[in-house]
């Protein structure tokens, strides 16, 4: 790729002399533009559209002003691996958008609003400490606020139903009116 010049041309310069150098700064500048976006067409969409975002891993969360906000890559907290994060403006919250177990038939993700949700299937029926489930901890704050399931095979006449209790700091899950089979869940919470 060539090297951007960003001293040329200098008032002295003749262009006919400087014409490679400029050349080049043309060069190097579509070479730029060409990562990851649609190339130069003439004016004809879609010219300079992203085709897709790579970022690189950033060590912290970025500072970002009043009025504006920061999209951007950092290793997940309980993933270990390359996340993507949304930063709030005036150096606000970070919001985890991409981290969360996604394996079937048990999971968890967080939403943008910062909700915590985890689901799983179990025999059933079944009493578990929802902190003990896969993925991180709901908040030692409060209970979680919404528990459903459903059953493959429920008690007849009765549908099967869940119930959170335990302590904020030990959350439990009690999936009832389940005959056999297995029990699919999800909850909410922060």
């Amino acid at each position: 790729m060539p090297v951007y010049k960003d001293d040329i041309p200098q008032p002295t310069d003749r262009l006919s002399l400087s014409q490679v150098e400029l050349l080049n700064n043309f060069a190097a500048i579509k070479a730029l533009v060409d990562v990851n976006h649609e190339t130069f067409t003439g004016g004809i969409s879609p010219e300079g559209k992203h085709k897709f975002m790579t970022m690189p891993e950033q060590g912290a969360a970025p500072t970002t002003l009043l009025n504006e906000g920061g999209l951007y890559a950092k290793v997940g907290v309980t993933s270990g691996a390359t996340e993507l994060f949304f930063r709030r403006e005036d150096d606000g919250d970070e919001i985890a958008m991409t981290e969360g177990g996604h394996a079937t038939p048990a999971g968890w993700t967080y939403l943008p609003s910062d909700f915590l949700v985890k689901w799983g299937k179990t025999g059933a029926p079944t009493t578990f400490n929802l902190n003990t489930a896969l993925g991180p901890n709901f908040s030692a704050l409060q209970l979680p606020f919404i528990a459903l399931c459903t059953s493959t095979e429920s008690v007849a006449g009765t549908p099967a139903f869940a119930l959170l209790g335990g302590t904020a700091a030990a959350p439990t899950l009690t999936l009832s009116n389940v005959s056999g089979g297995s029990v699919y869940w999800l909850v909410i919470g922060v």
